[in-house]
């Protein structure tokens, strides 16, 4: 015990090669191709990596390869805009440790957005007070035992921490890719490359000599890549907003609250910048899947469409919480209708996640490994993952080759956590029931868990003494 203990508390080595931000202005992109105008095929954009999917994973990975090779031409394409949404989430040590293997700058900006939660009331559905906990069992030993707290905070805030990280021109919004595809037009690899197309030609087509999906839980690459099917359905919807602190929300600093209990539940953290993020968990048929946005979740750039699609998912949040506790549907209410966000839980079979990549292209994060929220492991692993892919690819350049050993040593470090999180669904039935279930944990009974993550040092898949090289 003692000996991971002190394993969980090895800080990995840094990925070196790390330069200031203004430092590369080859890695500046034209206002043309970074707008998505303008263009042409014998003008196409030539990428070393293109990354897509433009969230804490896809970001982060782009962050460790300018990081291992400076020199390389990387993109990440996002198909939305970076905006107020989502939730909070919590990056557990191991990941604070990956990002800061990437860089300590990182790492430090991450630290700060951290809400410190304390106290915790948990309220039932006729509004009663069911209990005030200023310790919180599992919060304190993940603290105790995994090498310092987990980091609660707002998904965009982290997002958007990582983004203005990058330098000018890597990040591009509103670019939903369509398909990938070799020079002579078929979906196999090049010897050139692969010319990725995007969506109704929102971005002019680029060619990348690899290219990463870190597109999430409905991955459009790993559609196109395995051809697997979708994840599965967890019988279970998620709605989540951040809006401001509402009047009633409790003064002390780290105050969160949860509401109802199964099959019904809303998790709500007070954060850093004076907001509330909220997450309710509710049953979903799944005769109904399409109603919340089927496999995917749909994203439109028109504002009177997107506000329609948010006074509907507000509905449907109510239809299922009308009954619950007071404070969860006023808050569900007073939600501003386009920070509204819905989805279905999915998960993958632990069979299913055992291959990642073929030829250029590889997957990273929920894309490899799709995680559930109880286990509290998917922007953690993710960050994993991306010291990995920046490692191999510090060692092995922009090639197939660095793919691979970049599966080869991620893939198993997740392969158990992909189980467990198929395990957590077969075992605990609706998600409210396993977050029902995990509240009610204290300190000594979270020792008895299975799958602590969260001590497991950052893995080392290059030597530590590795001197990258700087050519292309």
């Amino acid at each position: 015990m003692q000996a991971s203990l002190r394993a969980a508390n090895t800080v990995p080595p840094r990925l070196p090669g790390w330069r200031a931000k203004s430092s590369s202005a080859a890695r500046v992109i034209p206002k043309s191709v970074a707008t998505g105008t303008g263009g042409c095929a014998d003008t196409m954009e030539h990428l070393d990596v293109a990354i897509v999917g433009g969230g804490p994973g896809g970001l982060a990975a782009a962050a460790a390869i300018l990081t291992a090779r400076p020199e390389l031409r990387v993109a990440v394409f996002e198909r939305s805009t970076l905006r107020p949404r989502g939730a909070s989430l919590g990056v557990q040590p191991n990941g604070v440790r990956a990002l800061g293997a990437i860089s300590p700058k990182l790492e430090a900006a991450v630290r700060r957005l951290d809400s410190q939660p304390g106290i915790r009331r948990h309220f039932a559905d006729n509004d009663s007070l069911i209990s005030v906990k200023d310790e919180d069992g599992p919060l304190k030993y993940v603290a105790r035992h995994g090498g310092g707290p987990i980091i609660i905070c707002a998904w965009h805030s982290l997002q958007g921490t990582l983004a203005a990280e990058l330098p000018e021109g890597v990040l591009r919004q509103l670019a939903p890719l369509d398909r990938y595809e070799d020079s002579a037009g078929s979906a196999s690899d090049g010897d050139d490359g692969l010319t990725l197309h995007f969506v109704a030609e929102t971005h002019p087509p680029v060619k990348a000599r690899l290219v990463v999906g870190a597109d999430g839980s409905q991955s459009g690459v790993r559609a196109q890549l395995l051809n697997d099917g979708p994840p599965l359905f967890a019988d279970t919807a998620i709605w989540r907003a951040v809006q401001p602190r509402p009047s009633w929300w409790f003064p002390e600093p780290g105050a969160y609250c949860v509401f109802g209990t199964p099959p019904h539940m809303m998790l709500c953290f007070g954060l850093v910048d004076g907001s509330v993020a909220w997450q309710a968990f509710g049953p979903w048929p799944k005769e109904r899947l399409d109603e919340i946005g089927g496999g995917r979740m749909a994203y439109t750039p028109d504002p009177v469409a997107r506000r329609e699609a948010g006074e509907a998912r507000r509905a449907r949040a109510l239809q299922v919480f009308g009954g619950c506790c007071s404070m969860a549907v006023s808050l569900i209410k007073e939600a501003e209708a386009l920070a509204i966000t819905e989805h279905g839980q999915f998960y993958r079979t632990a069979e299913s996640c055992k291959v990642w990549g073929r030829g250029r292209v590889s997957l990273l994060g929920d894309a490899a490994h799709l995680s559930t929220p109880i286990l509290s492991q998917g922007t953690a692993q993710a960050f994993e993952d991306a010291l990995a892919l920046g490692r191999a690819i510090g060692e092995h350049g922009a090639t197939p080759e660095a793919l691979r050993a970049y599966e080869a040593v991620r893939q198993p470090l997740a392969s158990p956590h992909a189980a467990a999180c198929a395990r957590q669904r077969a075992t605990s039935g609706i998600v409210g029931i396993c977050l029902h279930c995990l509240l009610r944990c204290s300190e000594q009974k979270c020792a008895a868990l299975p799958d602590p993550f969260f001590c497991r040092p950052c893995p080392s898949p290059v030597p530590t003494a590795l001197s990258f090289s700087k050519s292309a």
